[in-house]
């Protein structure tokens, strides 16, 4: 499964099938249990469930 990649302390972009909804980037600091929690900088903390229907794909960034 694509989401075993994904480690602490990678920075990912989620890309959503909505196309009026901007692409999210962050560092992931927590996985728990096919959730995301990512540091989106400036103290703003956001958790995605991998399994939403609303996700088209999530990628690493460099």
């Amino acid at each position: 499964m694509w989401w075993e990649n994904i480690k602490v302390g990678d920075k990912v972009r989620i890309i959503w099938k909505k196309k009026y909804f901007k692409p999210i980037t962050g560092k992931v600091i927590k996985i728990w249990h096919k959730e995301l929690h990512l540091d989106l900088g400036d103290g703003r903390t956001m958790a995605v469930y991998l399994m939403d229907d609303m996700i088209q794909k999530v990628e690493k960034c460099q």
